[in-house]
């Protein structure tokens, strides 16, 4: 579930009326435009939460309105920006950008050790995201057991991307983010 995926699904909600995906900088800025209902509120739907979908999308969308804050802290912690402005006329315009960066390859050693599972990678996307969290939060927001979250969260501070502090939730690591950056 990468930044890019996340910008793209939110493209549900504007009935993929008139998408354009522009990339630009060499990579280092992506720009979604489309010709949808727009979005009122650019502060709201930077909140975990927010849903711009009707009620008829929401018959067919699933998520739980966690994409463009889940993308902002991605990209902050990349030390980059998501813009979200109104489309000329009608619609929205996303812009998600990080700082180029000089490209120097990872040593063999620092490659990731752990292929995660999609449900391991959500759930330490919401490490970032709702640090400190413990396992009560993640089972609802992923819509799995308590159990389950715990095992992942138990199984990804063992791999050393999540650290437990003193109330016993997680929060992710150095080496959680270098993961998140080389698998992103």
């Amino acid at each position: 579930m990468g930044v890019v995926r996340e910008l793209i699904a939110n493209l549900v909600h504007a009935s993929f009326a008139g998408v354009v995906v522009t990339v630009l900088d060499g990579g280092n800025t992506i720009r979604i435009s489309d010709r949808g209902p727009g979005i009122p509120d650019k502060d709201a739907a930077l909140r975990p939460g927010f849903t711009s979908a009707d009620a008829q999308a929401k018959n067919y969308i699933r998520g739980v309105g966690s994409g463009f804050s889940l993308v902002r802290e991605i990209l902050t912690r990349l030390g980059g920006v998501l813009e979200i402005e109104d489309n000329l006329g009608r619609g929205t315009v996303v812009t998600a950008r990080v700082q180029p960066r000089p490209m120097t390859p990872l040593a063999p050693a620092a490659l990731p050790t752990y292929n995660l599972t999609e449900r391991q990678l959500k759930t330490l996307l919401l490490a970032v995201e709702l640090a400190p969290v413990g396992p009560t939060r993640i089972a609802e927001e992923l819509g799995v057991s308590t159990s389950t979250a715990y095992r992942d969260l138990v199984f990804l501070e063992e791999a050393g991307y999540v650290a437990s502090g003193p109330s016993g939730h997680r929060s992710v690591t150095d080496a959680g983010l270098a993961y998140l950056d080389a698998v992103l």
